[in-house]
């Protein structure tokens, strides 16, 4: 996306949202494997035990069971590293998009002050009325950028 001083602070990357999609996601996940888990976990305890199933001295259905049991829970903590790898990544996205609108908007209000003071210039040399009238304009737009500045800097901190 294109930062510009007009773009809008909603269109910045919402890192709450972020956090309540990662959320949803790994609650999905979680509820899957613990399901499964428990699924498992019932399943030995009626009966399937290490000596359940043994084909040439190894114990298949219940060592695939334990297997399969170690590799949620790795998958639990993957998720949750995933999770927080996503949060960091958004965390830093939106400093970055809030800098960058920080440095637009300035921008555009170094240009509007630099009009206004020619502006006013033009007004007292020329008393031209036109100047006035885009004077006045033009206040107005730095008035709404400032206080589009003021904002933006109230959320960096």
């Amino acid at each position: 996306m294109t930062i510009t001083c007009d773009t809008p602070i909603e269109n910045l990357l919402n890192v709450e949202e972020v956090k309540v999609q990662t959320d949803e996601y790994v609650n999905t996940v979680t509820q899957a494997t613990e399901s499964l888990l428990t699924t498992i976990t019932s399943e030995q305890a009626k009966g399937l035990s290490p000596d359940a199933f043994v084909i040439d001295g190894d114990s298949l259905i219940y060592e695939k069971a334990q297997t399969i049991k170690t590799n949620l829970s790795a998958i639990e903590d993957e998720l949750n590293n995933w999770k927080k790898n996503i949060i960091t990544k958004a965390e830093e996205k939106r400093k970055e998009e809030l800098s960058q609108l920080i440095l637009a908007v300035n921008t555009k209000l170094l240009d509007l002050s630099t009009e206004i003071a020619r502006l006013n210039i033009t007004k007292i040399i020329n008393k031209d009325a036109s100047a006035i009238e885009r004077l006045e304009e033009v206040s107005r737009e730095y008035k709404h950028y400032k206080e589009k500045n003021d904002q933006l800097i109230g959320m960096k901190e």
